[in-house]
Formats: structure tokens, C-alpha cells, sequence
């Protein structure tokens, strides 16, 4: 085989049982594999991309991390390759803020669907990071490389030379084009490229807990006990799993903190200490930081590389994904010349305002969290129990209004003045179709990994001429035609928007482009299409 070999294991899912010869020239090198590079392993593998991975681990680190997801990371997920049973998951519908002085001051609705997923999960990473590898496993072109370490790279004109140390202890040089760095928040690509973090790092430490063996016994919603002397985040996850944060106050010890007595006095209000079964114990300091640039000539950072969120909403693994989603497609439409190494630009562009919006917001999380002082938790969760009943405030906070959308607002798409529906920059909302042959699926999963030109109510190849339809579909494009669904055509290829959700959006015939991300780079009348289209032929050069 070319690429690593896996076996199914009890413990961590995956194991390496055999390695073949490293190639010598690659399209590109992710160092890392963790989520983070697992994720754009695969996604790099179902896009047809010569791959190389290497992480200095031999095995997933088999104990929790990460442990929520929302719907824009499941959506990820779903792009490159998973399914809804790839991975268990819990379903979580309501996040409560607690103040021991007044009571419960907020709760979030995290219920229900956004793009036919739900709003907010918690999952055990072990279990995540092995489907991920087992998704790998199905490309040829992916090489795989645990036990060894990345040592140094040189960047010429045309790629870039990567030497690495496998677990024979001999160095290995090899010709990559392109160069991404998950090598997480220590990582060595972001100190060679002279991307140092700015932000600021908390100056509290925190113990976290999981605790196996809680089926039937643990909550069923997320919590914050936001308790100025000792603040304490609690959530349940898949498997009987429950894990606590607890914030050290000034003068406890990391070593004081992790005894099993200190534990059980900790968990003593919600566990019977009799039926303690710690699955890991840690004390962390939180950060939130992000690099001036994700790129840097032909080198990539990805996920907390790039950019560290405090957990106080659950993004950071979110965040990573985001990443990838906006990576991958790009690096393969250069690699495969459907576009010109220009585009890889609009990688930084994109997501590093972005990331910086959800570390802002982790951090005014962090505020209501950890609030500092008496004084301040008073005047800070009373003011937030008062917005949360009217009703100007109420949904944006109850309702995660206050998350920044994932919009960009500069980048690679087109802005247009006048009508616009959807909204270039925006991710357009995933939906429910139905084919001709009656089966019904996701959008995402008929668009596929495509520039997709969507007609609604409209085929929109009546609309351009033959010339400009051949070069859009060697560009790796493809036309749908949607309509409603008592109107679709039998037979004729035609989609059925079966929410009506995109159709109701737009009042007359219309026509929106979307990138493989699913991102709408343009929108328009019907009439426009073949502009629309040489417009973005013109973007990708």
C-alpha cells in the first residue's frame, strides 16, 4: 500500500500496523493529525490531492479534549466526508447561566436545526479524530506518517523542501508545493514563519474533569455556575460522560489541585464520590490569541496554529474547521489549474477576521463566567437578567444572535450594489432536495465539492452560450436547476426545494453562484447568468 494501514482498536480506534516508503515529492504536506489535520487530510483525499500527513504522536491521544461542536463544524464535518453516524454525538438544547446570589440569570436555546443540523453537540474527541482517519484510509494518494517528527523546511520559488525524522531516527527530505502547519498551539511552522500570537493569555489556571460511568446520572443541558470565587463550567458528553471546569483560586497548585481528594470535594454537589471514575484530570491556562497572518508564502497555518479561543462557547475546534473548510477547496483548484495561485491569498482574508470576532466573543463569555469580583458578578448577571427579558435583547441573547455569522466581508467573491438575496460572503443555508428520482438529501451533498450555479425557479444554462458553459464545467462547475416541489418536472434533472426555503428568498427568477464551501461568491437575475459567470471566471484567474 502507499499509505499508512489502520486497525480498528478498542481504545483510541485507530493504530498504525504498517508504513511504506515515504514519497519523495508531494502536492501537499500537513504537519499534524490532530481534527484539525485529520479533517483536512480527508477532505484534501475526497478532492483528488497528492497528500502527505506526519505527526510526532504514534497514536490518537485517547482521553478528551474538545468536546462541543455547533452546526457550522458539523457541516464541515459533513463536507469532508462524515455522516450523521460517522461519530456519536449528544445533542445539547439549552445552556444555563447560574449565579449562586440570584438565582438562574440566563438560559440559551440551543434547540433544534440550523442547515438540517443541530445547533450545539458535545462529542468525545478520540471517537471524532478516528473517523476522521478511517475516512483517510479510503484515499491511496493520502500518505500517512505517525512517530515522526517534522524538523525544518526551505521555500524556493517553485515549492517547498520538507525534512522530517521518521521513527527509524533518519531524516528525510521531501519536495512538497504547499506546506500547512496544525501543529497546534506550540506550533513550529508558526515560529518559522516569524508568526508570533498576539492576545493575551488568562492569568487563572483551571482544573478540567471528565468523569466516565455517568449514563442516567449526568445533566442533560450545559451549565455555567458563574460563582466569583470558584466559576465552573459543566456539560455531559457521549458515552456517560460528564466533565467540570473548576478555576483555581489564588495560592492552589496544580499539583494540590489534581489530588483525588481535592477531586471528590470539588464533584461532592453533583457526584457520589463512591462512583468517581476519573477519565482525566488537568489544569490548563486558557489564551486567546491569533496570528497577524495565516499564510506566509507557500506555508499555511490551520486551527490553533493560527488562532487559540478561550472554551467559554465552544469554538476552537469549531474555529479550526472553519479553516480547513476554506483551505482545502482552494489549494486543490490551484493544484489541479482550475485557478490561479492567487486565490490562496483570500485565505487569510477571509477567516482571520473571523476568528478574531469568536475570540471576542469567548471573551466576553469569559466575563459573565468568571467575573473577577462580587461586586461585578452582581452588577453584570443582573444587568444580563434584565436584557434577557426584553424584548429588543431577548432573542439576541437567548437565541445566539450575539455569534457572529460566518460572513466575510472581503475576499473572493463578488460584491454587487442593488438586490442581493442571499448575500455574496455568506454561506448560503443548507436545505432539504429532492431529485427527479424522488430521494431526498441535504443540499451540500447534491452541490457537491463544485462551483455550483443554482437557478431558481429558472435553469440557468438557458442563459449563457455554449462556449462559456464548457469553460465554467472545466473549471469544476456544475448547473442545477431548482424549483418547488409541485411544479418540478419529472425526469428532467430538475431539484425540488422541498422547505421552499431558498425559493422564498427570492421573488422572481434568479440565479446564485456558490464556491465549494458553499460560500455564494455572486447572485443575480436570471438574465445576468452569463456575466455572472465570466465575472467568475475572471476571480479565479
Amino acid at each position: 500500500m502507499s499509505h499508512s494501514q489502520y486497525i480498528q482498536s478498542p481504545d483510541s480506534g485507530v493504530q498504525p500496523v504498517q508504513q511504506a516508503a515515504m514519497p519523495s515529492c508531494i502536492d501537499v504536506a500537513i504537519i499534524g493529525y490532530g481534527p484539525v489535520g485529520a479533517a483536512l487530510s480527508a477532505y484534501l483525499g475526497k478532492l483528488g490531492i497528492n497528500t502527505l500527513v506526519v505527526d510526532k504522536a504514534q497514536d490518537i491521544l485517547p482521553m478528551p479534549r474538545a468536546i462541543a461542536l455547533d452546526n457550522e463544524a458539523l457541516r464541515v464535518l459533513q463536507l469532508v466526508g462524515l455522516n450523521e453516524h460517522s461519530f456519536e454525538k449528544m445533542v445539547i438544547n439549552k445552556v444555563k447561566m447560574h449565579s449562586p446570589y440570584l438565582g438562574e440569570f440566563a438560559e440559551i436555546n440551543t434547540s433544534g436545526q440550523v442547515d438540517e443540523l443541530p445547533r450545539l453537540v458535545t462529542f468525545y474527541q478520540p471517537a471524532l479524530e478516528a473517523a476522521l482517519r478511517h475516512k483517510v484510509q479510503q484515499y491511496p494518494h493520502v500518505h500517512v506518517y505517525t512517530s515522526t517528527e517534522f524538523v525544518e523546511f526551505e521555500e524556493h520559488a517553485h515549492g517547498i523542501k520538507l525534512c522530517v525524522r521518521g521513527s527509524d531516527d533518519n531524516l528525510k527530505w521531501i519536495d512538497c508545493k504547499y506546506l500547512v502547519g496544525a501543529d497546534g498551539a506550540s506550533s513550529r511552522i508558526r515560529e518559522l514563519i516569524g508568526q508570533a500570537f498576539s492576545g493575551q493569555s488568562y492569568v487563572e489556571d483551571w482544573l478540567i474533569v471528565d468523569a466516565g460511568q455517568r449514563e442516567g446520572k449526568a445533566i442533560d443541558h450545559v451549565e455555567f455556575i458563574c460563582d466569583p470565587k470558584r466559576p465552573t463550567p459543566h456539560m455531559p458528553a457521549p458515552g456517560g460522560r460528564e466533565r467540570w471546569e473548576f478555576m483555581l483560586q489564588k495560592g492552589e497548585t496544580r499539583e494540590e489541585m489534581e489530588q483525588p481528594e481535592k477531586i471528590r470535594e470539588l464533584l461532592k454537589p453533583w457526584i457520589d464520590t463512591k462512583e468517581l471514575n476519573i477519565e482525566r484530570k488537568a489544569v490548563y491556562r486558557f489564551h486567546a490569541r491569533c496570528c497577524n497572518s495565516f499564510q506566509k508564502g507557500r506555508v499555511f497555518l490551520a486551527g490553533d496554529a493560527a488562532h487559540i479561543t478561550p472554551p467559554f462557547v465552544g469554538q476552537g475546534l469549531v474555529a479550526g474547521l472553519r479553516d480547513i473548510a476554506n483551505l482545502g477547496w482552494k489549494l486543490a483548484w490551484v493544484l489541479q489549474g482550475k485557478a490561479d495561485e492567487r486565490i490562496l491569498a483570500s485565505y487569510d482574508t477571509e477567516r482571520r477576521p473571523h476568528a478574531k470576532k469568536m475570540i471576542e466573543l469567548a471573551k466576553v463569555m469569559g466575563h459573565l463566567v468568571m467575573p473577577g469580583n462580587l461586586l461585578k458578578a452582581m452588577v453584570v448577571h443582573a444587568t444580563i437578567k434584565s436584557l434577557c427579558r426584553l424584548p429588543l435583547s431577548r432573542d439576541y441573547l437567548t437565541e445566539l444572535k450575539v455569534k457572529p455569522h460566518n460572513r466575510y466581508t472581503k475576499g473572493l467573491f463578488i460584491k454587487k450594489l442593488g438586490r442581493q438575496y442571499f448575500g455574496a460572503g455568506g454561506q448560503i443555508e443548507q436545505v432539504r432536495i429532492r431529485d427527479s428520482m424522488n430521494d431526498s438529501q441535504p443540499s451540500d451533498n447534491i452541490l457537491g465539492d463544485a462551483f455550483a450555479v443554482i437557478g431558481l425557479g429558472v435553469d440557468p444554462r438557458l442563459y449563457i452560450d455554449s462556449p462559456t458553459c464548457l469553460q465554467w464545467q472545466q473549471q469544476g462547475g456544475v448547473f442545477h436547476a431548482v424549483s418547488n416541489t409541485a411544479i418540478m418536472p419529472q425526469g428532467s434533472g430538475w431539484l425540488a426545494d422541498i422547505s421552499q426555503a431558498w425559493l422564498a428568498k427570492a421573488a422572481r427568477p434568479w440565479v446564485v453562484v456558490v464556491r465549494p464551501d458553499k460560500i455564494v461568491i455572486t447572485e443575480g437575475e436570471a438574465s445576468s447568468t452569463q456575466k455572472m459567470l465570466k465575472d467568475c471566471l475572471q476571480l479565479l484567474g
